[in-house]
């Protein structure tokens, strides 16, 4: 089954049918990254060490650099360039946009906890997509945590003219340069000791962000990708090889996709400290996959294999389509649905995690329909943008759907309103530690706003998720800071913070209420006590804590990290 769209390129490509076994590939891989932000914070087993799943985001470079070299072979002139860039723009930023507002709704605490300044940086970082360029810090990651990844995208984007100027003559100098360039910051990272990312090195260069986040070490990654198309159509391989031998190349790439996560994930299990092993971060959780990747779309590309024809179904094709928005707009429902309802980290029945993966697939249809598909038209001066096919339903939506998805999201929402608002519906964990909290904690109470009930741990690959039980002191607004620090003694500043704004809504006194915060394992290791905190709406600090061990004046309870987590402590 094929599927053609009339390709005319609006940066100055060359008008060709489309990939369609490519384009379904984008949802696979972001697929991964969904189910890598699935374990940190819900409910899914995991498959392998958590940053493997990450790889998902090397194949999204790798797919990219083939993409833009095979649609755009060459850009001849500056208004060939200038179309490139604003068809870049146009397909990019509107979702991106529409990704950053969720984002603040959801979780307006990563802008409203910074100063005038602060502020006014991120959000132009943000907005011109450049929080990734510099390896210092974890700005990176800042409003909406996956957009990094656009970040890096955008950075190949300004560099592809340049690269893809006489490609045919010099890919090797190109491929060979920017692996030599990714071997001289392992060598620097070693020679001078830059630490990876952890605690107290939230503004500081780092490795983690030299090796992993930095759009100058991936762009090896979208220049393999570069590199698989123009062999590809150079030499016209696999247009005359049989289906049987182009489907036994399909299943070798797959097979070796695969075995590198299997690898990566020994080398983190090996070697689970990251500071002096930067090589493990650059190919555990990244460019291990490259050339798998690009091994896998010369077969894919050709669309002569069983592979490449069972996922050219048109569903597959539509959910290709709307990749770039699952990817962009996952997080911030993830977070959503934790903090409506935080006990899923332990307790998730399969229908509540079917309501999350429908919140996550519905908001981002909608988006698709009613902001990417229009304002790319938009932007690119009225063009539509269609797709020829035989599921025609699929892949061109009409804004009747939309109007569907929006009902079937309010009922989704509606329900897991009324789920977070039944109270007293904790889970066994929560039970359990309300019956085990040491007398010396219970009864602390803080301020006039809720009282500590109990609260546990749950180790998870590199590190925990705390989980706190509350009593309401009456009605806890939806905007109460809840504190929490990770501190080496009483007194101290936090190695750490995981600090929140009102997870849940209790709307009564003595409601129940649970929340959940993950804690990074490296943090951890280097903390002794979790320090937790109240700022009740519209006061600037922390209430006071009638009971229990303290500090900051009897204004952030100390609760100890267990031996599993710290044995260095000797509390």
């Amino acid at each position: 089954m094929s599927v053609i769209e009339d390709v005319i390129p609006h940066g100055g490509g060359i008008a060709k049918p489309k990939l369609p076994a490519l384009t379904a590939l984008r949802f696979f891989a972001a697929a991964l990254v969904v189910y890598h932000h699935l374990q940190v914070y819900l409910w899914l087993p995991p498959l392998h060490d958590l940053s493997v799943m990450s790889q998902g985001v090397s194949i999204f470079f790798v797919l990219s650099g083939f993409i833009l070299t095979y649609t755009y072979p060459e850009l001849a002139d500056w208004a060939a360039k200038k179309r490139f860039f604003r068809a870049r723009f146009a397909r990019i930023w509107p979702v991106y946009l529409a990704s950053i507002v969720l984002a603040v709704i959801v979780n307006p605490f990563s802008v409203t906890s910074l100063d005038a300044w602060a502020l006014v940086r991120r959000g132009v970082i943000n907005l011109l997509g450049l929080q990734s360029w510099s390896p210092a810090g974890k700005a990176f990651f800042s409003i909406n945590g996956p957009s990094w990844s656009v970040s890096t995208e955008i950075f190949f984007y300004a560099l592809f003219p340049f690269l893809v100027q006489g490609f045919a003559r010099t890919w090797w100098v190109k491929l060979l340069s920017t692996f030599a360039y990714v071997v001289l910051v392992i060598v620097a990272v070693l020679k001078f000791d830059i630490p990876a990312l952890g605690p107290g090195l939230e503004y500081s260069i780092n490795s983690f962000a030299l090796l992993y986040v930095s759009p100058y070490a991936r762009i090896f990654e979208f220049v393999c990708g570069m590199c698989a198309a123009w062999g590809w159509q150079r030499f016209s391989l696999l247009n005359r090889t049989g289906a049987f031998y182009v489907t036994a190349l399909e299943v070798v790439a797959l097979g070796l996709l695969m075995f590198n996560g299997v690898v990566a994930h020994a080398l983190f299990r090996a070697f689970p400290g990251l500071n002096n092993l930067p090589f493990i971060i650059w190919y555990g959780q990244g460019a291990g996959a490259a050339i798998p990747s690009a091994t896998f779309m010369v077969a894919l590309a050709s669309g002569r294999g069983k592979v490449a024809s069972l996922i050219s179904a048109p569903w597959l094709l539509m959910l290709g389509e709307v990749s770039y928005a699952i990817y962009l707009i996952h997080y911030p429902v993830l977070q959503w649905f934790s903090k409506m309802l935080p006990r899923v980290a332990d307790e998730i029945s399969w229908g509540t995690g079917l309501l999350l993966l429908s919140a996550i697939f519905l908001t981002a249809h909608i988006i698709w329909i009613l902001v990417e598909r229009p304002c790319r038209e938009m932007l690119m001066g009225g063009r539509k943008y269609y797709v020829r096919s035989n599921g025609d339903g699929f892949l061109n939506p009409s804004w009747k759907v939309a109007a569907v998805d929006v009902i079937l999201l309010a009922c989704v929402l509606a329900f897991v309103f009324l789920k977070a608002s039944i109270p007293g519906s904790l889970g066994a964990g929560a039970v359990r530690a309300m019956a085990e909290i040491p007398d010396d904690i219970r009864g602390a109470r803080f301020g006039s706003v809720a009282e500590l009930k109990g609260y546990y741990f749950v180790e998870r690959g590199d590190g925990a998720t705390l989980h706190l039980i509350w009593e309401a002191l009456g009605v806890v607004d939806r905007n109460t800071s809840f504190a929490v620090h990770l501190v080496q003694s009483p007194e101290g500043n936090p190695v750490s913070q995981g600090d929140y704004i009102g997870k849940r809504i209790a709307t009564r006194d003595k409601q129940l209420f649970e929340d959940s915060v993950v804690l990074w394992g490296g943090a951890l290791k280097s903390a002794c006590y979790i320090a937790v905190g109240i700022y009740p709406t519209g006061t600037g600090g922390l209430v006071s804590i009638s009971h229990g061990p303290t500090d900051l004046g009897g204004r952030r309870l100390l609760i100890p990290v267990p031996l599993s987590l710290n044995g260095k402590c000797n509390l």
